[in-house]
């Protein structure tokens, strides 16, 4: 199996921020224009901006948050490593907003193992 049915034929790879050892847990943001993504071994959070290329450090003693993923409204659901915790952030949703994590302890043996969206309701296949 290949990528190729998951990419435009002419996209490209494109590097938009260095000095990092390791990166993980990549979101797109579109409400602000963000790609957030963790530096594991910075223990923190970071942020590139689209609209001028930069990258911002968005919050800094993360407790390494290495999984990360969109709601449908825009939130943004974080597994925090050290914390074995998930969090929301309600606020991505909103340009401009502080960061407001919402979360608590969880059951989840490892942090990438935050729990999907619910499935959206689709018609019986026969």
């Amino acid at each position: 199996m290949t990528l190729d049915h998951l990419l435009a034929p002419d996209a490209r790879l494109e590097k938009v921020a260095s000095g990092f050892t390791w990166v993980e847990g990549p979101a797109w943001i579109p409400a602000r224009g963000v790609l957030r993504f963790s530096d594991i071994p910075g223990n923190r959070v970071v942020e590139f901006s689209e609209a001028d290329s930069r990258t911002a450090v968005f919050s800094d003693d993360a407790e390494f948050p290495n999984g990360r993923t969109l709601a449908r409204d825009g939130s943004v659901i974080e597994c925090s490593h050290g914390r074995r915790a998930v969090q929301i952030d309600r606020s991505a949703s909103e340009p401009g907003a502080d960061y407001a994590p919402e979360g608590g302890p969880d059951l989840l043996i490892r942090p990438l193992d935050r729990p999907p969206e619910p499935p959206r309701a689709r018609a019986p296949v026969n």
